[in-house]
């Protein structure tokens, strides 16, 4: 009786050795537990029919530990695997959201900015001071809120790194107009209520594409911002005022329907030098005897052409204002030249075939280094307007030359780094060569102004203010504005 419980005894080691040992076999490795119970019958201790069950039994294990691995080892690649090929989400204040595929063949950019702005302007003896449609006494004073840009961009890459897009809008967009008596949304429309709604605007649509492998070429094709004048393709989210300067409107053409090469090249990042080269539908700027810009059709048969080359000695030099460099980066002196131009051969569809054209030539100088920032350009515009015209059909007899030229100067410090910044710009534009035929009586516009911005997350989010005076006599002497402004505005991109 005692030895037959010894037996079982052995048969029940004999079993657990043989799980055990086959739950811890790697696969291939030689047969331990077989051995053992070879030794344990070979003894006597098990026998030949016990030698046999626990043989199948250790077969069985074996081969399920072996699966069970097997498993293991698929589901771990598997896992990795899908991690790996998962969409990349990440955020970067004042750039957005991002969405991008593994391969980096798909990305989307999401973001938005907002400006609330509040705007004092203290008038003296003009009728500007009277606010469209109103009663108010020429002069007085006005106060407005106003939220000038609500921005919201879509950008990334699509089906190849080198094809990028970008889709930008402005839900704070132009007043709605119409003729006097129709109505918008049950708001009547008239001399006295020119704007019923704000419209959202189209202010980039396009596709620029990597044609070498190196920044040297690039085509970009669609809607965005012609190649001219740095303060203009200096976003106005990223400008150490609250806004650009007077320059901007009479020199600057602004966004248009387009096609341009573009390229970078030399230097440690290939970006020593930036050249332009483009054909658009036309500008926007004002004063001008055209309407063509962004979201506008050709008015005429002919193009605006336009170029524009920099060189940035240091390095690159990044489209933005203020020195808001961390302190170990302050001390690196940064300078960008720039030089540009553009040509418009305008025709206005005239029966006569009679054109005139348009030019402007520019330069622009921008430098930081220590806190310090400065920035400034000067332009000259051409433009020959029609003078009179008789005949039928209508021939014109004669032009004028208008000539306008306009520079500004800014310098900024900021104190505290990336926090506080102050600042001062002086903005003139004169009008030139102006005769009564043309139905203009310029002057000019000045404006002297300086600021101060706090900065909680660079230029993403910041409060700024500034103050100074405004001379503005770019219409007729019975309307010339001169006032003291003082604007302040809270900017928010997200």
């Amino acid at each position: 009786m005692m030895k037959q419980g010894k037996r079982t005894a052995a048969v029940a080691l004999a079993a657990a050795v043989v799980v055990s040992a086959s739950a811890a076999q790697d696969v291939g490795a030689p047969g331990v537990e077989g051995r053992l119970l070879e030794i344990l019958k070979n003894r006597g201790v098990i026998s030949a029919a016990e030698f046999g069950e626990l043989r199948r039994l250790e077969e069985e294990l074996r081969t399920s530990a072996d699966v069970e691995k097997a498993v293991d080892t698929r589901i771990e690649e598997m896992v990795a695997r899908v991690a790996q090929d998962a969409p990349k989400v990440g955020y970067k204040p004042g750039s957005g959201f991002t969405f991008a595929t593994a391969d980096k063949n798909f990305s989307l950019n999401v973001g938005g900015r907002l400006q609330a702005r509040f705007t004092y302007d203290a008038f003296e003896n003009e009728t500007n001071g009277t606010p469209a449609g109103t009663a108010a006494d020429p002069g007085e004073d006005r106060l407005d809120f106003s939220v000038p840009r609500m921005r919201l961009w879509f950008k990334g890459v699509a089906f190849d790194p080198r094809l990028k897009y970008e889709l930008q809008f402005d839900v704070a967009g132009d007043q709605a107009t119409g003729a006097s008596g129709t109505s918008y949304n049950g708001v009547q429309f008239g001399s006295s209520k020119p704007n019923a709604n704000r419209l959202a605007e189209l202010k980039d649509a396009y596709v620029d594409y990597q044609v070498t492998d190196d920044k040297a070429l690039n085509v970009k094709f669609g809607q965005y911002k012609i190649q001219y004048s740095r303060q203009q393709m200096t976003s106005s989210g990223r400008l150490e005022f609250v806004d650009r300067g007077p320059t901007d409107a009479w020199f600057a053409p602004g966004r248009a329907p387009g096609l341009s090469a573009w390229g970078t090249m030399g230097g440690e990042k290939e970006d020593m030098f930036e050249w332009y080269a483009g054909a658009f539908n036309g500008g926007n700027m004002s004063g001008t005897a055209y309407l063509e810009g962004e979201n506008v059709a050709n008015d005429d048969n002919g193009l605006l052409y336009n170029a524009r080359v920099a060189w940035n000695p240091m390095g690159g030099v990044p489209y933005a204002q203020a020195d808001l460099r961390p302190e170990e980066d302050r001390g690196t002196f940064l300078l960008a030249v720039g030089a540009n131009a553009w040509f418009h051969d305008d025709d206005n569809r005239r029966a006569d075939g009679d054109t005139f054209a348009q030019a402007s030539y520019g330069v622009d100088l921008t430098a930081m280094w220590d806190g310090w920032f400065f920035t400034g350009e000067a332009h000259w515009r051409d433009s020959a307007q029609r003078n009179s015209t008789a005949g039928t059909p209508a021939v014109t007899t004669s032009y004028d030359d208008i000539g306008t030229d306009g520079w500004f100067a800014q310098l900024g410090y900021c104190i505290i780094p990336q926090k506080f910044d102050v600042g001062f710009r002086w903005s003139e534009v004169d009008f030139d060569n102006t005769t009564a035929s043309t139905s203009i009586s310029k002057d000019g516009i000045t404006e002297w102004l300086v600021t101060a911005g706090w900065y909680w997350n660079e230029h993403a989010c910041k409060l700024q203010a500034d103050f100074g005076r405004v001379e503005d006599h770019s219409v007729n002497a019975s309307s010339n504005v001169d006032e003291w402004r003082f604007r302040l505005q809270f900017q928010l991109i997200f």
